[in-house]
């Protein structure tokens, strides 16, 4: 059993070295402007985009101006996503008569979904009509993907470019990473979940007797297209509550296994794409290894303790034999959900195909830190490249520190601007987390939303700000979080955990694309074990410093409760 298991992750991880290191290579040539084998069906759509929407390809943008088209084009968004779900009761498509949600629901759906979090602290298979889901939700799962990686774009060019501040037109390379990447992989995609049984139609929903004669809604809908750019944008909002663990959504284990594999995909696909593009290879790979181990740690303590047996069950046959089944579907094993969990949260996707709010402490700790670490390993698009750089950076500069010289990156210095930069940067991301953990953990507003009360109730509350802030998306559903202050606060730390990050990400590429390259043969090696062992322990020793008073007062106090079976 267990040499099956490591077979099984052993096959999972080469499947992902493979796709992702092939569809580097295409991505290279989309961005290097050089032929691919989609140029016959896409240069003809690529020209007549770049036309009715008046862009000048040709344009070059600095730092400021890239950041202003990110936000008004972001503005837009909003405002087209906010007036579409207002006015769903009189739009198409919409066979169940819903109406508008309350405006704070409708707030907090809108930030969710153009910062790339698709948080959902409601029900969207009650709340949305066909046409919210399908046009303004579904869009917004292509072009905040597609920001994120335009921004990564960006931060690279930086560093690239030699005393030139020009770093690229933002709308181009947004037509081009929607177009070339994610329109058609979304496609494939959506054909082989539709083959698995995903829903795809606009029938209304219908209502059947159940052997119990218990009556019982069955939905329909635009589900399959929806759940391939869901798994593929690193969006993870579900067409349902359930999300993955829905049958409609995930309804065998073989779209199981493509979930997960097509989570990791284009995060791990980035990183290959940035050696290549800085042409230096063994510094991506070197990066990639350092991310698998932190992967596969974070992964075996997930599952490790959600397959031991609680001690609430003690002497039960069942729990004993199969572990924690609690909120999980009996079609995955305790095996498949702990891959999935740890992927979708190091993935910044926030997809589910269990509850987390019933892993056991520490397997519930473990998603938990993923989020809390910024999500570097993978991570979004864009941003989890973008975000890993900034510890890379970090890291460089403490061994700098070490060896006394001044640290340089890809031939450019490191110098104090760029480390204020990078440390504020980090420092807003966790302040954040904490101070709204801490002011829903004592107010009588956030107190409102607690079911479970102890170590559990603050564990529900540090992971739904830690989910805002990271933009993950993912939940302790414990948490009654469709209030007023849950819709309004975690919408703030949304946008705030997207755009801080983005604002300092432009400033570093800026500052870096005006300084010359030089060369120092003395700089510290970015490739190597020695390098990816320095990567490793950074992202570790930041957050465990960090968070580790408030996981002490979360997830770990529980665990030792358990123990005594000390239950609230």
């Amino acid at each position: 059993m267990i040499f099956q298991k490591i077979l099984e992750i052993f096959l999972f991880f080469t499947l992902l070295t493979v796709f992702s290191f092939f569809l580097s290579s295409y991505m290279q040539k989309v961005f290097e402007e050089r032929k691919t084998f989609l140029d016959f069906f896409l240069k003809p759509l690529e020209k007549f985009t770049y036309k009715i929407c008046k862009i000048d390809v040709d344009i070059s943008q600095n730092w400021k101006q890239y950041l202003k088209s990110i936000f008004v084009f972001t503005l837009i968004c909003f405002i087209f996503t906010f007036l579409v779900i207002q006015f769903q009761r009189f739009l198409p498509f919409n066979p169940q008569k819903l109406k508008a949600p309350s405006l704070d629901t409708t707030f907090n759906i809108v930030v969710s979904y153009i910062t790339n979090t698709n948080w959902q602290s409601y029900r969207p298979e009650t709340t949305l009509s066909y046409f919210s889901q399908m046009v303004a939700l579904t869009f917004q799962n292509f072009v905040s993907p597609a920001v994120g990686f335009c921004t990564a774009l960006a931060f690279i060019r930086g560093f690239q470019n030699n005393a030139s501040e020009k770093l690229g037109n933002f709308y181009k390379d947004l037509v081009k990473i929607i177009l070339y990447v994610l329109l058609p992989l979304s496609i494939f995609a959506s054909i082989i979940f539709a083959q698995q049984g995903v829903p795809q139609n606009f029938n209304s929903y219908k209502k059947i007797r159940t052997l119990e004669g218990k009556e019982q809604v069955i939905i329909g809908g635009p589900i399959a297209s929806q759940e391939a750019i869901k798994i593929l944008g690193t969006n993870g909002g579900g067409f349902t509550l359930a999300n993955s663990a829905h049958p409609f959504e995930n309804p065998t284990p073989v779209t199981n296994y493509l979930q997960i594999l097509f989570i990791l995909l284009i995060p791990a696909a980035q990183f290959f794409f940035f050696g290549k593009i800085i042409k230096n290879k063994s510094h991506a790979w070197s990066i990639y290894i350092a991310m698998v181990l932190f992967f596969l740690l974070s992964f075996w303590l997930c599952y490790n303790f959600d397959k031991s047996q609680s001690p609430v069950y003690k002497n039960n046959l069942i729990e004993e034999t199969f572990g924690n089944l609690e909120g999980k579907e009996t079609r995955f094993s305790e095996f498949n959900s702990a891959l999935y969990v740890t992927a979708t949260t190091t993935a910044s996707n926030g997809a589910t195909n269990c509850s987390h709010d019933s892993l056991m402490p520490i397997s519930g700790l473990m998603p938990m830190l993923n989020i809390q670490l910024g999500e570097i390993v993978f991570g979004g698009i864009g941003s989890g490249l973008f975000s890993m750089i900034i510890y890379i950076l970090l890291s460089i500069f403490i061994c700098g520190l070490i060896i006394g010289k001044t640290p340089e990156y890809l031939g450019k210095k490191i110098e104090g601007k760029e480390v204020k930069l990078i440390v504020l940067s980090l420092i807003i991301f966790f302040f954040m987390i904490l101070v709204f953990s801490a002011i829903s953990s004592v107010s009588s507003l956030g107190l409102k939303g607690i079911k479970n009360l102890g170590p559990h109730g603050l564990t529900e509350i540090l992971y739904a700000y830690s989910s805002a802030v990271g933009n993950n998306g993912s939940a302790f559903a414990g948490l009654k979080s469709d209030l007023m202050w849950y819709n309004i606060s975690t919408a703030i730390c949304m946008l705030v955990g997207r755009f801080e990050f983005i604002i300092f990400v432009l400033a570093l590429a800026g500052s870096f694309a005006k300084k010359k390259k030089v060369v120092d043969t003395a700089a510290f090696p970015i490739s190597g074990s020695i390098f990816s062992i320095v990567l490793f322990g950074t992202i570790i020793l930041i957050g465990s410093l960090t968070f580790f008073p408030a996981v002490v007062m979360g997830p770990v106090l529980e665990k030792f409760y358990l123990i005594k079976q000390v239950f609230f």
